[in-house]
């Protein structure tokens, strides 16, 4: 890579390096410098971020965010973009976000920082060996519905053979009933999930 050398008027050594635009289009890159002087070499890597306009600063990958949205998609927009990748995932990422942008005018797109807000804390704190936070059925409701008004939680007993948890949602009259049937924290819905109607 092009590198320009200076040094300050304080007596301090600028390295100054020029990085190509193909290292920058990715939203994370990861960058190792290494500096060596006599007989020290010292080594540090750096993560960078790259904001892009109508990208949420929570969308970290775009291949990973998009199947994240599986729970909006519709079933022609889960067909038009089966098979797609890098440039082309990143183009249809953002056509289907700007479809749902609720302000077009401001340069923030509000559903998608909420909706990707929601993803970061389901896989923070609903986390499963086996499967990332969102995947799970806490993990799809709370992206969906957000914080649940109330919860009841039970404990397994004698009368009562499997722990459960009711998530309220009294602001749009719902609520959700997650069974874990193996002891092992695995909570699923109990009746299954069918959208708008359930």
């Amino acid at each position: 890579l092009p590198m320009i050398e200076g040094r300050t008027d304080d007596g301090f050594f600028v390295h100054m390096i020029q990085i190509e635009k193909k290292y920058l289009e990715s939203l994370n890159t990861k960058i190792s410098l290494e500096l060596k002087q006599l007989n020290t070499t010292k080594k540090i890597e750096k993560n960078i971020t790259i904001f892009k306009p109508g990208i949420s600063g929570h969308v970290k990958n775009i291949e990973n965010s998009f199947r994240q949205m599986k729970y909006i998609l519709t079933n022609s927009e889960r067909k038009n973009a089966k098979g797609k990748k890098g440039k082309d995932l990143e183009n249809i990422f953002l056509q289907y976000w700007e479809k749902r942008d609720p302000t077009p005018e401001t340069s923030i797109n509000e559903l998608m920082e909420e909706y990707y807000i929601r993803v970061n804390y389901v896989n923070e704190y609903f986390n499963m060996s086996w499967k990332e936070g969102w995947e799970t059925d806490f993990g799809m409701v709370y992206i969906l519905f957000g914080p649940p008004d109330d919860v009841q939680r039970s404990n397994v007993n004698s009368s009562n053979s499997s722990a459960y948890q009711i998530w309220y949602y009294s602001r749009i009259n719902k609520q959700f009933i997650f069974k874990d049937q193996n002891g092992f924290g695995d909570y699923r819905l109990d009746r299954p999930f069918i959208g708008s109607n359930y």
